[in-house]
């Protein structure tokens, strides 16, 4: 789905499982002269296997006991993880070092990490247009009659994509036994239930199998089973270490503690102790086969979730923190500096900085052509892999909206071959999107409900058209067909044909009362073409031709309902920049939209021409945000007809008159917004703002006047839920005009 629930659900879950990943592969035998036989003579032959446990955010841990053991200069022999502990040995096998492990785990958005959704400035124009005209963050795929939903809340696309950026440089290595740490990583089959080792193939794809929480995280398919968290069947997996070849077992275990009885209050906290159970009952049974050689560090985590991953510092402290108690029994397998430097080097040396590119290869299961794919990746034969860059490549086509997943692969043999594999989505390629609108004005009478519906059929053929149908019902009704068709590989260039038969409603005031109403009704068909300018904005020019009417709906605004009939062919240029991180709490990131519209009338009216133009910037100050925003519609020549004249008034908007009090022909307004950021719960962000406004609606050019300017002014609540943006708020303006406003669904910011 658009924005799966993302947070609640994960959280929730995450709090369920405590992370593992179990595989299985072949049991052949295994030679591998050990590191401390490589390093010195002198040492004990025995070899030391680190087995590091699942236990979601808690396996952060497993990095401050790394660091201690490169502080007493330990090296390890063997190395195996489920879950969490499968990337941390996954990427220490890799060659990073504990501190750079450290620095990519703080670093890192976490609550960002496991969504699936692109930043919104790398969403495609046309996601964005969703994201502003639907409310509901989520859509639900639509097919055949049938509705149909993802595989799981998370399908992983960006914390993929972060695994596959960090272990790129080894992604020639594919036999785990030719790392200078062997390894091994721990799945469960989810169509048997039978634990799955990992020995071979794309270190990434194995990693985050060992992580995929069922029904969090969609499976991952390797060699034809579909493969999820290790935990369920063997969360600390210290025979498969001993399989490897180790006698010595270092176990770090990190998995979460069952509830007390007292803390068993909820159908969730039931749900949770089962899963518990599960995976502590396979972790006893490992944990009875350890002997008095082998050393347990069981980190003090009890306070902790395995979804606080915003504490990931205390993690590692608290590791660290375990491993120094232990110091006196790791010492026995510490080596001298010189030889430990080699070891490191040895390790830090099977990273390459750079992969030269022989060859690219596209799978590719879309209807969308793979020429298109190739020039969203920016590559070409002969260029190196900047894994940076191909991430930001990967995530502008997954902006598109049209894969589960986008993965790369390295192939290494008489050539480099670099392989994008793209999924469709399994739920597509048809999307239903949803909307409620409600707004509403204490002291004033004019109050609207709409409920706006829209299906979309995306991939209508190799360059992406998109075909979609809205109707809304309500206060004023819509009907809205058009088709949006790219012309080029690049999807830069388009045309989009469109008909549309709208209602706007205008309202007259006495004092703030509304005494009068007449409706504006159009019927419309018209041609837009233009170019992509990238995500950042777009440009285009529309032709078209509408024709309608305006008529009384309360009292007498019409005074000759017989001439508000009209029919006129219009020409259009549109420059819009989208660059906001969020189209309704934007904390960060800029809009500009710049509209000029000439129409040619029939008939006894005259032509006209209207200026639009909007401008919103806002600054980030970490909790909070200073919104600066200038509004100006401008009709030239003082006259605009009545199906378009402008409306203006209500929240945020000349805060303090009633929704749409005002209605003129130029309108302009500056608002300067600050927002509290008060909850950082991800689904439901809860905001605490104030504005100041100064503006005002004119009838005619010769009105306008500086010193005619009102002020205006609000204090609000916002909530950012995922069925669309919440406020309740009060506005004053100048003149003793004041409203009480609650809305659900309407974006203001951008009004």
């Amino acid at each position: 789905m658009a924005e799966r629930m993302h947070a609640l659900f994960f959280v929730l879950l995450l709090i369920l499982f405590s992370y593992s990943n179990p595989l299985v592969a072949e049991t052949t035998e295994h030679k591998h002269v050990s590191q401390s036989e490589k390093i010195s003579s002198n040492k004990s032959d025995a070899k030391l296997g680190l087995v590091l446990s699942g236990g979601g955010a808690r396996g952060m841990a497993h990095v401050g006991v790394l660091k201690r053991l490169e502080e007493l200069r330990i090296p390890i022999d063997y190395i195996t993880g489920t879950s969490m502990g499968g990337i941390v040995a996954g990427l220490y096998a890799s060659g990073m070092s504990a501190s750079e492990i450290e620095k990519v785990i703080i670093e890192n958005d976490w609550n960002a990490v496991f969504l699936d959704k692109t930043s919104r400035k790398d969403r495609s124009n046309q996601r964005k247009k969703d994201n502003a005209y639907y409310p509901v963050k989520n859509s639900v795929g639509f097919n055949d009659f049938s509705f149909n939903f993802p595989k799981g809340i998370i399908e992983g696309q960006k914390v993929s994509l972060l695994i596959r950026q960090l272990v790129t440089p080894v992604a020639y290595i594919h036999d785990f036994d030719k790392f200078e740490i062997p390894l091994r990583i721990i799945a469960t089959n989810i169509v048997n239930g039978e634990q799955v080792i990992l020995k071979k193939g794309n270190l990434s794809d194995a990693i985050k199998a060992s992580m995929s929480i069922p029904g969090v995280f969609s499976p991952v398919e390797i060699d034809g089973e579909l493969l999820v968290d290790g935990g369920l069947t063997n969360n600390l997996p210290v025979d498969v270490v001993r399989q490897l070849g180790a006698s010595r077992i270092l176990a770090v275990d990190v998995g979460t503690p069952l509830h007390s009885k007292e803390q068993l209050k909820s159908v969730l906290d039931i749900s949770g102790q089962i899963t518990g159970l599960l995976f502590q009952k396979n972790t006893l049974e490992t944990l009875k086969t350890l002997n008095k050689s082998d050393i347990l560090i069981i980190p003090p985590l009890e306070e902790f979730s395995s979804a606080d991953f915003l504490k990931a510092k205390e993690f590692i402290r608290l590791g660290y923190q375990s491993a120094f108690e232990k110091s006196d029994a790791l010492k026995q397998y510490s080596i001298s500096e010189e030889e430990y430097q080699a070891y490191r080097r040895r390790l830090s040396q099977q990273r390459k900085p750079k992969i030269q590119i022989d060859a690219i290869r596209i799978e590719n299961d879309s209807p969308l052509s793979d020429k298109v794919i190739r020039e969203y990746l920016g590559l070409e034969v002969g260029d190196n892999i900047n894994e940076s860059g191909i991430r930001h490549a990967i995530d502008r086509l997954y902006g598109l909206g049209f894969f589960d997943l986008i993965t790369y692969n390295i192939e290494s043999g008489d050539r480099t071959t670099l392989v994008v594999s793209v999924s469709q989505r399994s739920w597509g390629p048809g999307y239903l999107n949803f909307g409620l609108l409600v707004r509403g004005s204490a002291f004033t009478s004019n109050n609207s409900v709409n409920l706006r519906t829209g299906y979309t059929r995306t991939l209508m053929n190799s360059l992406g058209g998109e075909w979609e149908n809205i109707i809304q019902l309500g206060t004023e009704p819509q009907i809205i067909s058009r088709f949006y068709q790219p012309l080029d590989y690049g999807l830069r260039y388009f045309v989009e044909p469109e008909i549309l038969y709208v209602t706007k409603n205008y309202y007259h005031y006495n004092d703030g009362d509304r005494e009068a109403e007449y409706q504006s009704r159009k019927s419309e068909i018209s041609l837009e073409f233009g170019r992509e300018l990238q995500e950042w904005g777009r440009i285009s020019f529309q032709l078209g031709h509408s024709r309608g009417k305006s008529v009384n709906v309360v009292g007498s605004v019409i005074e000759d309902e017989t001439k508000t009939e009209f029919t006129e062919d219009f020409f259009g240029v549109h420059f819009r920049l989208d660059r906001l991180n969020n189209i309704h709490f934007p904390s960060h990131g800029s809009f500009a939209s710049l509209r000029y519209n000439t129409s040619f009338a029939e008939q006894e009216s005259e032509d006209y021409s209207q200026l639009e133009a909007r401008y919103l910037q806002a600054f980030d100050f970490d909790l909070n945000t200073l919104i600066a925003r200038v509004t100006l519609d401008y009709s030239v020549d003082d006259f605009a007809p009545l199906q378009n004249k402008y409306r203006a008034g209500g929240f945020l908007n000349m805060s303090g008159f009633a929704e749409d009090e005002l209605i003129g022909v130029t309108y302009y307004q500056a608002m300067l917004a600050y927002l509290y950021k008060a909850s950082v719960f991800p689904l439901f962000p809860v905001y605490f703002g104030v504005s100041a406004e100064a503006g005002n609606m004119w009838q005619q050019d010769t009105d306008h006047s500086l010193g005619d300017t009102l002020l205006a002014g609000s204090v609000f609540v916002g909530v950012d839920s995922f069925v669309g943006p919440i406020y309740i708020g009060a506005g004053y303006a100048q003149g003793g005009h004041k409203a009480l406003y609650v809305s659900f669904g309407y974006g203001f910011i951008l009004k």
